[in-house]
């Protein structure tokens, strides 16, 4: 892949490859990061200024790859940074939440039905951007800033708010007919998940597998490609409740081959 000034959607990076759904796109270490909790314990000079005096103890070249990278929020320069192009972490066990700035992966843009998926392994300190599709050369490289899942209107007020661009991408710049179908979908995936990801006694009596089932044609018929490995595994889980064996295997088969994609 080559990174590219694209109209209206500063630098991107394009494929010059054919990738394979699953393949690693990319893979890199962060080049900074931080532990949420200790730094919202501090007060906010406290907090800016070890955020500065830890990228001033980088080489040259890495400060150089942090700052010029998209601020949106304004303020200090730093922070700015980390709060645009920060991913999210977790760390073992304890959860502990860190956000972590990644220069290589920072340049992929957002799409609402993105061709890859990020992953950080905390055990190596590895960010991995996979392949959730074929992707063609030629092809921007794209990731998800945000829940997929989220209707039109709640994408497009969250992207807004947090790094303030209209996002003008394939879905959501459809035709308004296209858009709304697309609407009345997700809200049948939400109203799916909060079922089959229920597991009461009360609700073993009213879940059956084909809401599993129904679940994973929306999933495909959305392009929530990300995400098929949940829609998959939650099939395998009420396959096994309602007893049925073989299908049980084929969806975990299925959850396994898609986690182990990205």
């Amino acid at each position: 892949f080559f990174e590219k000034v694209l109209p209206g959607r500063g630098k991107g990076l394009i494929s010059n490859h054919t990738f394979r759904k699953g393949d690693l796109i990319l893979t890199s270490t962060p080049l900074f990061m931080v532990q949420e909790r200790a730094m919202s314990d501090m007060s906010k000079a406290d907090r800016l200024l070890l955020q500065q005096l830890s990228i001033s103890a980088l080489p040259t070249r890495s400060r150089e790859l942090f700052y010029n990278l998209a601020a949106h929020f304004g303020g200090d320069k730093t922070e700015d940074v980390l709060l645009t192009n920060g991913f999210s972490a977790t760390f073992s066990d304890s959860r502990e939440g860190f956000g972590i700035v990644v220069p290589e992966a920072a340049r992929l843009n957002h799409d609402c039905r993105p061709n890859a998926r990020f992953a950080f392994d905390p055990r190596t300190l590895v960010h991995k951007v996979h392949a959730t599709r074929a992707i063609e050369p030629g092809e921007e490289l794209t990731l998800s800033y945000i829940d997929e899942k989220q209707i039109y209107s709640a994408r497009q007020q969250h992207i807004k708010a947090h790094w303030g661009f209209d996002c003008g991408c394939k879905l959501c710049s459809a035709p308004e007919q296209i858009r709304n179908a697309s609407d009345t979908r997700l809200r049948r995936i939400v109203a799916l998940r909060k079922s089959l990801f229920l597991f009461t006694v009360e609700n073993y009596r009213k879940v059956t597998p084909d809401m599993a089932l129904e679940l994973v044609s929306l999933y495909e018929e959305e392009g929530l490609n990300g995400a098929l490995a949940e829609a998959y595994m939650v099939t395998s889980l009420w396959h096994c409740v309602s007893g049925n064996i073989r299908q049980t295997r084929k969806w975990a088969s299925l959850a396994i081959e898609n986690v182990s994609d990205v």
